[in-house]
């Protein structure tokens, strides 16, 4: 989750919550946690979906970890796609609605649930 960042939250994330935890998913902030939390957590992750730096926790996961990133319109960030690429992760993102920041600066995110349902399809996931 981002819900305590400035930017790229996810404006309908209690939807996008229910639909992940429903499919076993967990949500974790991992700007809360310590860093050997998020050692343990992505060590074991076999599928991490989300936006933003959080992301790179991938660098802690197993080799086969499926990563699904949340694209912004305007702001593609092709990082953690190469980063995914380089550790041999099975990448997979789609784009999301730009909505306007509140409090100016980069936009926030509404994540349209039919597309994150057909990316995990896609990646041979069944939601």
């Amino acid at each position: 989750s981002r819900r305590l960042d400035g930017h790229w939250r996810t404006v309908n994330e209690p939807e996008v919550e229910r639909f992940l935890a429903g499919h076993g998913f967990e949500t974790v902030t991992p700007g809360t946690m310590s860093f050997r939390a998020q050692i343990e957590l992505f060590g074991q992750a076999e599928v991490i979906v989300g936006t933003g730096a959080g992301l790179f926790n991938m660098v802690f996961s197993p080799p086969g970890t499926k990563i699904l990133q949340f694209q912004e319109r305007g702001h593609i960030v092709h990082a953690l796609w190469t980063a995914a690429a380089a550790m041999g992760f099975d990448y997979h993102y789609f784009l999301c609605e730009r909505v306007p920041n509140p409090n100016g600066g980069l936009a926030d995110i509404r994540v349209p649930v039919h597309k994150l349902a057909e990316s995990l399809w896609a990646m041979g996931l069944r939601p």
